[in-house]
Order: structure tokens, then C-alpha cells, then sequence
């Protein structure tokens, strides 16, 4: 009984986290950019791409597409096999403002500094080959870096379901970690973002040194630099509050890959030295244990019934609450099956990820990943 004591109170501080959250998030929407803008900054786009010639050309084709002027596309393949290079090199061909190169390093954060070199703009925008961006993404970026003390933008990323159960369930679940940046940052702890729609001016890059001290680490690309930035640049990252600011990307095609994903990004865990993220690392991976137990609590132990799901049921309306603000604003599809679903995978991949992404070696694109 004690341990359902404690597992009940987790519960209910996990419900405090969740308003906290909800309140951030709602803060984060709360200052929308303007849509005149005095600076016109130069802007050029850095893909990092390995094997990705079936999704590049969406990417490829809806960049051409922006309605932003000063901009140019550097497309930088890390080494592909499936013929991404000779792809891209024959797609941008005749087309001024798009670039392709051959990353000489291994790995993304390679493949990045070497696109970064090349540019001579303002700002850099990072996504990813497999990403689809709206025509007025670049505009809403530009539109964030008017102030001189705004170093750094990041934005929302959504996964594009495509109409199956498990698609639905990650489109959710990675609106939380979205979410939870977003309202994170509007707290004032910048500590979470994705690197499928980043951006930064160059000279902000080069004055923290880049990627250097974590350029072996596979994963944390995004998140690394952005807690470098602030660092040295105090109060200077933005969120992106824009519905067409929204980068998109697929869902993953089996349990596996996405286990194996989700490894990959636990694995910069370990060499994060930010506070407040260990914290709140910690304490979700706490209260989702807790979260597991009462579930084999409810299926086996009969007298503990009604107030174990009396904390799962306060949890759930909690999370729907929150997640149904992110999923809007996101355009993620709304269904109730997934996230009831969500509810019994969540706990379960978050307890094993946490346990054992430190002593599993990942596979990513017919790389080994530490």
C-alpha cells in the first residue's frame, strides 16, 4: 500500500506538470509575428540527407515553392547509398538558389557544418529530407529574427499520419514532446526542440563553436546547440507561434523503427548537462513507472481497483486535455482510440528506452550508433 501511496502521488504531481505545461503552451501562442516585416534577411536552407531519394523531392519541389525571395538550398548528402546524390545534383540543376554537396565527414552534424561553411547568409534553417514545409515557413523564420537579439528559432514539428491506428498513435505521442518544449521555453527553460525546423544566425553558430564537443554524439543536434546559444546568448530563443510554420514528417513504419528512433534520441541523455531537462527526464520516467505498475495494479490486485483508476482516468482527461491544444495547432488528427491506446504504450516505451537505451547499440541507416 505504501508503494500505491507514492505512486498515486506522482501521479497527481504529473497532473501539476501537465497544467504547467498547458499554461506554457498557451503562453508560447500568445505573441503571433508580425506580417510586415522591415529586415529581409538572406536565408539559406541546410538538408542533411542519407538515403532519403524517395522523400527529397517533395522537400525539393515545396522549397521552390516559397513565397519567401532571398533564400537559397544547400542539400548536403552524408554518403547515401540509394543514389540521393545524383538525384538531388539532376533535380537542382538550371535552379540558381539550390546547392548540393558531399559531406566529407561522417554523420549529420558533419554533413550540417559542412552546408553551414558554404552559406554566406544570415540565418541558417535546418530540416530534414523526409520533411514537407508550408510556402510561407521561410517568411514566418525571417519574421522571428527581427529583433538584433533573437539568436535562435524553433518550430513545430508534426508527424503526417497516414490514416492507420499506429500512425495516429506517434503523431500524438510526438506532439507531447513538442508541446512540452514550446511551454518549456515559455517558462523560460529553452531546453527542447527538433532539428526538422531550426534556424540561427550563422554568427551565433560560429561564436559558440558550432557542434564542436559533441560533433561524436549521433543524435542532439538541435538540442545541443540551442542550450550552447543560450549559454552565450541569454533571453535570445524564440518560438515559432505560426500554424504554417509547421515542418511535417512521416511516421515510423513498424514498433521497431520507432523503438530504435526513439533509442537513438535517449542516447544523448547521458551527455546533456542541462538541469532542468534531468529533471524533468527524470520525473517523467518516475511517474511512468509508477503509471505501469498501476496498470498491472488494476489488472491483478482487486481492492486497489477503483483508486488506481481513479489516478489513471485523472492522468488520461489531464493529457487530453493538454494534447488536444498541441494536436490543433499542429494539424495533427484528433482519435480517440490512438491516444487511449497511447495510454498503455506510453508508460511501457518510455520505461524501456529509459532502462536500456545506454546498453543497446543502434543501427541507423546501416550505421552503428553508440
Amino acid at each position: 500500500m505504501y508503494f500505491l501511496f507514492f505512486a498515486v502521488i506522482l501521479a497527481i504531481g504529473y497532473n501539476v506538470l501537465l497544467t504547467i505545461i498547458l499554461v506554457g503552451w498557451r503562453k508560447a501562442l500568445q505573441k503571433p509575428l508580425p506580417d510586415e516585416m522591415d529586415t529581409q534577411h538572406s536565408i539559406s536552407v541546410v538538408v542533411p540527407v542519407r538515403d532519403e531519394r524517395s522523400t527529397i523531392g517533395t522537400l525539393l519541389q515545396q522549397l521552390q515553392q516559397s513565397i519567401y525571395s532571398s533564400y537559397e538550398v544547400i542539400i548536403v548528402d552524408d554518403h547515401s547509398s540509394d543514389g540521393t546524390f545524383e538525384y538531388v545534383k539532376q533535380w537542382i540543376a538550371g535552379r540558381a538558389n539550390f546547392r548540393c554537396i558531399a559531406s566529407s565527414g561522417e554523420g549529420k552534424k558533419a554533413a550540417l557544418t559542412a552546408g553551414i561553411a558554404m552559406s554566406d547568409s544570415d540565418i541558417i534553417v535546418t530540416t530534414d529530407g523526409d520533411c514537407e514545409v508550408h510556402a510561407y515557413w521561410l517568411k514566418r523564420i525571417n519574421a522571428c529574427f527581427q529583433s538584433k537579439s533573437v539568436m535562435f528559432a524553433f518550430g513545430g514539428v508534426a508527424i503526417q499520419s497516414d490514416g492507420k491506428l499506429w500512425s495516429d498513435v506517434q503523431a500524438i505521442e510526438f506532439a507531447s514532446l513538442i508541446g512540452s518544449g514550446a511551454a518549456l521555453w515559455a517558462h523560460g527553460y529553452p531546453v527542447m526542440c527538433n532539428g526538422a525546423n531550426l534556424a540561427f544566425r550563422k554568427h551565433a553558430f560560429e561564436r559558440v563553436n558550432g557542434y564542436v564537443g559533441n560533433i561524436d554524439i549521433a543524435s542532439g543536434d538541435d538540442e545541443f546547440l540551442m542550450r550552447k546559444i543560450v549559454r552565450e546568448f541569454p533571453k535570445s530563443i524564440v518560438f515559432v507561434p505560426e500554424e504554417d510554420a509547421v515542418v511535417k514528417t512521416t511516421p515510423k513504419s513498424s514498433i521497431g523503427a520507432f523503438l530504435l528512433q526513439r533509442f537513438r534520441w535517449a542516447g544523448k541523455w547521458k551527455h546533456n548537462d542541462s538541469v532542468a531537462a534531468k529533471l524533468v527526464a527524470v520525473y517523467v520516467f518516475a511517474v511512468q513507472l509508477a503509471l505501469l505498475s498501476m496498470l498491472i495494479l488494476l489488472c491483478t490486485r482487486t481492492e486497489v481497483r477503483i483508486m488506481v483508476s481513479i489516478a489513471l482516468l485523472s492522468r488520461a482527461i489531464a493529457e487530453a486535455i493538454v494534447l488536444r491544444f498541441v494536436c490543433r495547432f499542429l494539424s495533427v488528427r484528433w482519435r480517440w482510440g490512438a491516444f487511449i491506446l497511447l495510454q498503455v504504450f506510453y508508460p511501457l516505451y518510455v520505461v524501456v528506452t529509459g532502462m536500456f537505451s545506454n546498453f543497446i547499440t543502434v543501427t541507423w541507416k546501416k550505421r552503428k550508433i553508440v
